[in-house]
C-alpha cells in the first residue's frame, strides 16, 4: 500500500493520513482481507 500512495495521484493525501491507511491496510491483511494492491474509487463498499 505504501508504494501505491507514493504515486503523484495521491499527493493530496497528507502524510499522517497515508500512515493511517498503510497501518489500516496491514491490520486488514492480518484478518484475511486484501485490497489486491489496488486503490478503488471508494463507492463500491458494501454488498456486491
Amino acid at each position: 500500500m505504501k508504494h501505491l500512495l507514493e504515486d503523484v495521484a495521491y499527493s493530496f493525501v497528507c502524510s499522517k493520513d497515508k500512515e493511517f491507511i498503510v497501518a489500516f491496510d496491514a491490520e486488514m491483511n492480518k484478518l484475511g482481507y486484501t485490497c489486491n494492491q489496488t486503490i478503488g474509487d471508494g463507492y463500491c463498499w458494501g454488498e456486491k
